[in-house]
């Protein structure tokens, strides 16, 4: 008999039933798996969990794993020397010199 009111209780009552321990172990779940990928506290409490997919949640963490390198997937480049003041100058780092006056240039992280 608990059982049977238990599934009809929905339909019984006025108010809402709050989301099922499963929905909300699964917002859990979100909602600290956004932390520990380096979002804070108050930008995850903006965001509406519920109405993000799968997929979404990916992209987003992927974002904010690989940063910049998602683009380019590089650390590391080789350019010319005429172009390394202009790399330097958007945040990449000198490393080493190369024989055919190219520069190794690395994404500060």
């Amino acid at each position: 008999m608990r059982e049977a009111y238990r599934r009809s209780q929905e339909y019984l009552q006025t108010k809402k039933i709050e989301e099922t321990s499963e929905e909300k172990l699964r917002q859990a779940f979100r909602k600290q798996l956004l932390l520990v990928v380096g979002f804070k506290q108050e930008e995850v409490d903006k965001m509406d969990l519920s109405s993000i997919s799968d997929g979404e949640l990916q992209e987003i963490v992927r974002k904010r794993l690989l940063g910049t390198e998602a683009d380019n997937c590089t650390k590391e480049k080789a350019v010319s020397i005429d172009a390394v003041s202009k790399f330097l100058a958007q945040g990449w780092e000198y490393v080493a010199n190369l024989p055919n006056k190219k520069v190794i240039i690395r994404l500060r992280t």
